[in-house]
């Protein structure tokens, strides 16, 4: 009998429960690489999330937690104090005693890799985003000016740090954008999120309101959700409801001046699925490119018409299952005029089923990772 085929894993974050967009691309990477027989051994970096759930544990050989330490002084750092918090030498004597390649998830887990010891090491990267490209978005949608320095510093430092990307074999992409920036220095492959999704559960018919969700947690987001309260307010016919687990005061302060937007604080995923699967239309957009976000893929599943920005989605064949707008007066337009159109999820099913297979982006990365000469 052949032995199975062993990985090491370094996460960023415990990714169990799988519960925002990180975590979720991590969780179902690892169910689908278990699917394949793959022997895998986790590492997390953790701050809050410590308990090893069974539905992580029943899918790894190993799961190590090491404590994510941020001190006052790593702020000065040249490196990204992202990166610097995440580094424990119990972890790199775990990764050295095991001669199995090594998947690291997100730039921010890779501080390890700079090291002398992991020179000969087979190392691959899952680039969740071109950090500094990421936190100078975060600093352009945020208004705490203190934050927003925070952020152009942290983006500043990495894009010094962007200079270890050739270090790693293969570096596998979530936006085909930052595939071609990434080949300019690397060997780079564009896998796109993994989700989870097995098929489409989107609903015929009609519903009769739009949904907005995401982590309001995040300045981005928070831009997004003020941007659509503006609009909502020129649709007063039209009912709008803001989904997330956790709802900042001022967004629910904002909300109450229009009597057509609700908020709703969603206690699991399986509420948030439900409200995704009841809407007419699923509305979303984004103040920066980062590829295509899960939760236009969780939409494109479950939910009925997608109204986008571009933004959103950088896949072209996915972008055509939605509605694009670009500029405000577009997704009025648009929004008014879907909430008459009765939808029929056939086509998009089609399109899915061949272009966001979970199973078919791991047997790629298994192909790279242990077959590639």
């Amino acid at each position: 009998m052949q032995d199975a085929k062993k990985l090491q894993i370094v996460c960023f974050e415990n990714p169990f429960p799988a519960n925002y967009g990180g975590v979720i691309d991590v969780f179902y990477r690892i169910q689908a690489l278990h699917a394949l027989g793959i022997e895998i051994t986790l590492h997390c970096f953790v701050t809050d999330r410590t308990e090893v759930k069974p539905e992580l544990q029943a899918l790894c050989k190993a799961v190590h937690l090491y404590p994510k330490e941020r001190k006052f002084w790593q702020l000065f750092s040249q490196y990204p104090l992202s990166v610097v918090s995440r580094f424990h030498l119990n972890l790199v004597n775990e990764l050295l005693a095991t001669d199995a390649p090594i998947l690291i998830e997100g730039l921010q887990s890779s501080f390890f890799a700079t090291l002398p010891a992991f020179r000969d090491c087979k190392l691959f990267l899952r680039l969740h985003n071109l950090e500094s490209v990421y936190y100078n978005g975060l600093a352009n949608s945020e208004t705490n000016w203190i934050k927003q320095f925070l952020y152009r510093w942290e983006a500043k430092k990495y894009q010094k740090y962007e200079a270890h990307l050739n270090r790693f074999a293969t570096i596998f992409t979530i936006s085909k954008r930052e595939t071609l920036e990434v080949a300019n220095v690397a060997h780079a492959r564009y896998i796109p999120p993994f989700h989870g999704n097995e098929r489409c559960t989107s609903a015929v018919g009609m519903g009769d309101f739009v949904l907005y969700h995401g982590d309001l947690r995040l300045s981005d987001n928070k831009r997004a959700a003020l941007f659509l309260f503006d609009i909502f307010s020129e649709l007063p016919q039209r009912k709008l409801v803001v989904a997330a687990s956790d709802i900042p005061d001022n967004i629910k302060q904002e909300a109450k001046r229009f009597s057509n937007v609700a908020v709703i604080e969603t206690k699991s995923q399986a509420e948030l699925y439900d409200l995704i699967r009841s809407a007419q239309m699923n509305v979303m957009l984004s103040f920066q490119p980062s590829g295509t976000k899960l939760k236009a893929i969780n939409a494109l599943y479950m939910g009925r018409h997608c109204i986008v920005n571009e933004n959103m989605i950088d896949d072209t064949e996915l972008l055509k299952l939605c509605v694009v707008c670009t500029q405000k007066s577009d997704f009025i337009r648009e929004i008014d005029r879907h909430f008459s159109v009765p939808f029929d999820p056939q086509h998009r099913a089609a399109i899915l089923s061949t272009q966001l297979s979970d199973r078919a982006g791991a047997e790629q990365l298994v192909s790279e990772i242990f077959f590639s000469i």
